[in-house]
């Protein structure tokens, strides 16, 4: 397959950009953190500890196993080959509405492939995947603009790094593309914002709650309040009418007394002698006013 000059370029400053640069040109086969392999057959599929983060990625673009699996099978690639993964890297270029061999360097092309290189910059300036360092769209344009056989800038390269959910792979799983890589990251991403709302909900309800007890516990206090104030009240409403019972018990007594002297005084009126005494004393009153034999009714 015979590349084009502007093909080169852009396949230039993936490299460059992902960290596979030398003096020598792309090096085809460097894995995350920088170590290398020498079998071509396949891709080494093999994750290694860079010590903050892990990653399968391989080869001059650094291709995730499941990326390149998929455009091997499309393209039927026989290999890993620097054939093979140019031919890739020109593909995936495509599919991202770019075209290698005519569109030239600008921020917006960078942008549109940043979801597939996650070392190219968005149009905001960072990497496409929040927790992705990402170069700056100049350091992505000089290695773009130097000699096809020069390879870009020679300033030692960082070893390439990937997202943390890439790095979280262990071997015996499955490793996942970028595109995959993304879906995973926004998942977690929905999953923290999720916790996160559960933990308002819990702490409003905590709130709320609080705000109910002190309502219940103010509203108890005034009828507790409430309550002793009307028990006092009956209490004098209490002593009030035993007081009045009592008054009008003593009236009633008193009433009762004058009662009893006054039957005392008829009594002793009506008394057989009393009333005898009462009718001599009227006879002698009267006595001159009659003659022997007349009767005195």
């Amino acid at each position: 397959m015979e590349i084009s000059p502007n093909a080169q370029r852009w396949l230039n400053a993936i490299s460059a950009s992902e960290g596979t640069m030398g003096d020598e040109g792309r090096r085809y086969n460097i894995m995350f953190g920088g170590g290398t392999f020498d079998d071509y057959s396949r891709h080494p599929d093999t994750v290694v500890d860079g010590g903050r983060l892990k990653s399968a990625a391989a080869g001059a673009y650094q291709f995730m196993p499941e990326t390149y699996g998929g455009i091997k099978r499309d393209l039927n690639l026989p290999d890993f080959s620097p054939s093979s993964q140019d031919k890739a890297a020109i593909e995936l270029i495509k599919r991202r509405g770019v075209d290698p061999d005519r569109d030239p360097i600008t921020p917006e092309n960078v942008s549109k492939l940043a979801p597939e290189f996650a070392s190219f910059p968005t149009l905001q300036g960072g990497s496409y995947y929040p927790e992705q360092k990402s170069r700056n769209f100049k350091f992505v344009k000089d290695a773009f603009n130097s000699p096809i056989q020069g390879q870009g800038p020679r300033a030692q390269q960082a070893a390439p790094e990937k997202p943390p959910e890439v790095a979280q792979q262990p071997t015996t799983q499955k490793t996942f593309g970028n595109e995959e890589v993304l879906a995973a990251f926004k998942i977690g991403q929905m999953q923290r914002e999720l916790e996160e709302m559960k933990s308002k909900g819990v702490e409003a309800q905590k709130a709320e709650e609080e705000r109910f007890n002190k309502f219940k516990n103010d509203v108890l206090t005034k009828l507790k309040d409430g309550y002793k104030k009307g028990q006092q009240n009956e209490k004098i409403d209490r002593l009030t009418e035993m007081f009045m019972e009592s008054e009008r018990t003593k009236a009633n007594e008193k009433i009762a007394e004058a009662i009893r002297l006054r039957r005392e005084k008829m009594d002793k009126q009506l008394d057989p002698l009393a009333s005898l005494a009462y009718l001599n004393a009227i006879a002698n009153t009267q006595r001159d006013k009659f003659k022997p034999g007349e009767s005195v009714i």
